[in-house]
């Protein structure tokens, strides 16, 4: 008799340091004044308590999530997901004094959503050391000109008995309204503290006119994803459709592979 099969995504709003290591994917959120907290499964969201940090959440082969091992081990094979080598950074190690961290079995695939374009990243992150290391790595030489704004990491789960064909869910680190450039800015300073060398994580935006465009989320994702899997924690908060003048763009908090 043939298994159930059952797909997982998991859905990564807002800004996080993804980085594989001992056959781990490990997310991590840094601890930001202005964020939120928060996981939706099925449409219901639940803010994680904020007198309580960290916050671990084990998903890894020793849980009882039953989320299997992949293939991927590293994101330069997706190089719309932001980007960049700690060594050629010189940020060091990630510390211990994150808000929220994730541990996942490395993912059978790395689906980068809403996609901006690579150019208006640069545009508002013109200069520093991240923004340089961030734009070569994505760029991989003018291969690509890409930038996603939501990462999917997709699974498959045994055993899948009672389970639905997918199941998506989403976790968020972000602000729960639109953030001016000033909020983004004290926001990556802020994350400086999680870095061993936080000095050298300098990434800042600045104000361009006309600003970057919205990037809405897809109509057709794919994956058992439907559209408002990708809203935002502001779409969902304020009830506003992203549109060409309310929505995400590449001046939010973003998700960044952390390569060697």
């Amino acid at each position: 008799m043939a298994k159930d099969t059952c797909y997982v995504n998991i859905l990564l709003h807002g800004l996080f340091f993804m980085e594989f290591a001992n056959n781990l994917l490990v997310v991590t959120a840094p601890d930001i004044g202005m964020h939120k907290y928060c996981m939706v499964n099925n449409g219901f969201l639940t803010e994680f308590p904020q007198k309580v940090k960290p916050i671990d959440i084990d998903l890894g082969p020793s849980s009882l999530s039953g989320l299997q091992k992949g293939a991927v081990n590293k994101f330069t094979d997706y190089p719309a997901i932001p980007q960049f080598s700690k060594k050629d950074a010189k940020v060091g190690d990630l510390k211990t004094n994150y808000r929220l961290q994730i541990l996942l079995p490395q993912p059978e695939e790395i689906i980068p959503l809403r996609r901006a374009e690579l150019s208006d990243f640069q545009k508002v992150a013109p200069n520093g050391n991240i923004a340089k290391r961030v734009f070569d790595s994505c760029s991989q030489g003018g291969k690509n000109s890409k930038f996603s704004l939501l990462t999917c990491l997709r699974y498959t789960k045994q055993p899948a008995f009672g389970s639905p064909p997918t199941v998506t869910i989403g976790f968020y680190a972000e602000h729960k309204d639109f953030p001016k450039i000033s909020e983004m800015n004290a926001t990556y300073t802020q994350a400086q503290a999680i870095w061993q060398t936080g000095a050298n994580f300098d990434l800042q935006l600045q104000e361009i006119f006309p600003p970057s465009p919205k990037v809405c989320p897809e109509v057709h994702p794919g994956y058992g994803i439907v559209p408002d899997d990708e809203n935002s924690l502001a779409e969902l908060l304020l009830e506003v459709p992203c549109s060409s003048k309310k929505g995400t763009d590449v001046a939010n908090c973003v998700q960044f592979g952390v390569n060697p």
